[in-house]
This record gives C-alpha cells, sequence and structure tokens, in this order.
C-alpha cells in the first residue's frame, strides 16, 4: 500500500486488511508512522508486514 503509513492511505490500508486482504505499508520518510499501522493492523490479527524503505 504505497501511502499507508498516514491519513487516508493509513485508513485504506487498514479498511483493505480487515476486508481480508494482506497489505503490506511501505514508507520512504515516515517509518514510525508506517511502524504504527502495522503494529495496530496486526493487533487485530491481520497480517500487514511492513517495507522501509520503499525504493520504486
Amino acid at each position: 500500500m504505497l501511502g499507508g503509513s498516514r491519513g487516508i492511505g493509513a485508513t485504506n490500508a487498514q479498511l483493505l486488511a480487515e476486508d481480508g486482504a494482506d497489505v503490506a505499508i511501505t514508507s520512504q520518510r515516515a517509518a514510525q508512522k508506517a511502524e504504527a499501522v502495522v503494529k495496530r493492523t496486526e493487533s487485530r490479527g491481520l497480517r500487514a508486514p511492513l517495507r522501509v524503505p520503499w525504493r520504486a
């Protein structure tokens, strides 16, 4: 999920995970925020691996 570390992207990542999708959270500049999204997602028993830094 590009942009999944904050704002609308984080919300979308959470919603997709809740709907059964496996999401990978990526971040180039917001590693701590991305880690927080991963922890919130995994605390709900959902899968969300973290990929930092993301490179195109």
